[in-house]
């Protein structure tokens, strides 16, 4: 569940983490900029954020980013960009930011080191791990952060957790894939596929199991389906890998 008021952490483990949520702001009116005006628009409700197509839905050659530069061509990338700045300052649970995604609900989900972020274009919802109340998040470190086409988002965790939220009740259903879980993929047949340390995962909805599939290429850092259908499986060995779902 959502704690209303979250911890500010600036360090962990001795380390100094600088990394800020940075939203990028249209650059000003030559106008406002001789007036010297600086006050910065409100930033919208969740249903007004710029949309981002999902990755089969974008046309060839074309990019997205959380702000949306998609809708720019890149023969002319947008010039004077500002920046509004984001941090634990603001209810950001912890200043390392690993993952980012937004929803088909327009909320904006930040993966960090201590908690499950979700923004509202105006104001943090922090989700952490709360040992008296067994549908909270089961651990805090978020290293993996996917919607399915359903809408159901699923967060992968350090200690191997992978959680399905409940919208309708705000709570974590966990499922324990036993290790450190860095990409979650749902390919175009309905099957999802887990990465982590210990290699590739195939999961099984119903039973809540995780079947490992490959090992021998090592941690699993991305997934991708191609437009044939093919998957590809990215590690941090090097290896960049292309797997035959018919083998299973």
């Amino acid at each position: 569940m959502a704690n209303k008021e979250p911890k500010k952490f600036g360090k962990k483990h001795g380390l100094r983490v600088g990394l800020l949520i940075a939203v990028i702001l249209p650059a000003l009116s030559s106008r406002a900029l001789a007036s010297g005006t600086s006050s910065l628009p409100n930033l919208p409700v969740p249903n007004a954020m710029p949309w981002i197509a999902p990755a089969d839905q974008l046309l060839n050659g074309s990019s997205a980013d959380i702000v949306g530069f998609h809708e720019i061509p890149t023969s002319q990338p947008p010039q004077n960009l500002r920046f509004e700045r984001m941090g634990i300052e603001d209810g950001l649970s912890h200043s390392a930011v690993w993952k980012i995604l937004q929803d088909s609900e327009g909320y904006m989900w930040f993966g960090t080191q201590d908690g499950l972020n979700r923004y509202d274009g105006h104001t943090f919802t922090v989700y952490r791990h709360d040992p008296e109340d067994p549908q909270s998040l089961r651990d805090d470190y978020i290293s993996a952060i996917y919607e399915d086409r359903s809408g159901v988002l699923w967060v992968g965790t350090q200690l191997g957790w992978l959680e399905r939220y409940d919208r309708e009740q705000d709570r974590f259903i966990a499922f324990d894939i036993g290790t450190w879980i860095t990409a979650v993929h749902e390919d175009r047949s309905g099957l999802l596929w887990v990465g982590g340390q210990g290699g590739l995962y195939r999961f099984d909805r119903e039973l809540g199991q995780g079947t490992l599939v490959m090992s021998e290429r090592g941690w699993v850092e991305v997934i991708y389906e191609d437009r044939a259908g093919q998957l590809w499986i990215g590690t941090e060995a090097g290896y960049f890998s292309t797997r035959d779902r018919s083998t299973g």
